[in-house]
């Protein structure tokens, strides 16, 4: 075979596997829209090796969706090893960081005001139930 007839083949190939895994990201995207989660991370985590830095996108915010933070800054790393859009992915970690740190800080307050609602209730219950007895035994 000619040197030409290589590189063609070579192409062809590339542009085969790049079609590929744009059509499976694509299918994976809407499932994840859809909240179908577990189909879409077994198309982007095939049986055949290396995942791509956009399959490892969003396989990341895959499982922000899902409350995985851990998983999903694992992800990104591993995104920004393979050189591709790097600053973009790191972007991503520190918003994944702030917006981690802003939930947990949101979390301790609202565990606050159920807790004093639910000590508010059993008052008002207390009360009322005293106020009744008192009534019931005269």
């Amino acid at each position: 075979m000619s040197k030409s007839t290589d590189e063609h083949r070579i192409g062809l190939r590339e542009t085969v596997e790049s079609f590929d895994t744009r059509l499976r990201l694509a299918r994976a995207s809407e499932l994840a829209i859809a909240g179908r989660f577990i189909e879409a991370e077994s198309l982007l985590l095939p049986q055949r090796g290396e995942v791509s830095a956009a399959e490892l996108d969003l396989l990341a915010r895959i499982n922000v969706r899902q409350g995985n933070v851990e998983k999903a800054h694992n992800c990104w790393l591993r995104a920004i090893e393979q050189g591709s859009e790097r600053a973009n992915y790191e972007e991503c970690i520190e918003v994944l960081k702030e917006w981690s740190k802003n939930r947990k800080q949101q979390a301790a307050p609202g565990c606050r005001i159920g807790f004093s609602i639910l000590l508010l209730t059993g008052g008002v219950m207390i009360w009322f139930l005293g106020r009744n007895l008192s009534n019931i035994a005269l």
